[in-house]
């Protein structure tokens, strides 16, 4: 449309070259229940139907609301606590995390990590979804590193 197809090439095969990256990386990894919160009063979340289950898929996390027929579904905090996840990514400032945890009803041990994530990087389809796709999968590695140290040597 702009008539700048070299520009435009260019940024594809980085686009491209960035995405192949990750997936060396992360893909094929150990799967960590995850959710992602767009909203904090009502909760809402996304569900495999939005492309940020690209980014779920690329870092091995699983969307415990993948299969929830709308693309931005209400969640309530008992649905919350009963799918366990092991991390809460959110689009949204938490001043305090673990206030906020409790507040949802995570209690003790099973208190997932939470992260926040800029929704101009993780939710715009730009370019600039790869850096936010990148740092869902730090996250995502951050909490699989914990879970692999608690576990008993073999």
């Amino acid at each position: 449309m702009t008539g700048n197809k070299d520009v435009v090439g260019k940024l594809i095969r980085t686009i491209k070259i960035k995405r192949s990256e990750l997936m060396r990386r992360y893909l094929g990894r150990e799967k960590i229940r995850a959710a992602i919160l767009v909203s904090a009063n009502p909760l809402m979340t996304l569900s495999g139907k939005h492309a940020v289950q690209e980014a779920f898929e690329l870092c091995g996390a699983e969307n415990i609301f993948r299969d929830l027929p709308a693309i931005a579904p209400l969640v309530s905090k008992e649905s919350m606590l009963s799918v366990k996840p092991e991390i809460i990514f959110s689009t949204f400032s938490v001043k305090n995390k673990s206030d906020w945890l409790s507040s949802l009803g995570f209690k003790g041990k099973n208190k997932p990590e939470l992260f926040t994530l800029d929704p101009d990087y993780i939710l715009l389809q730009t370019p600039g979804i790869l850096e936010g796709i990148k740092q869902f999968c730090v996250e995502v590695d951050t909490v699989r590193k914990k879970r692999a140290a608690k576990l008993p040597a073999k």
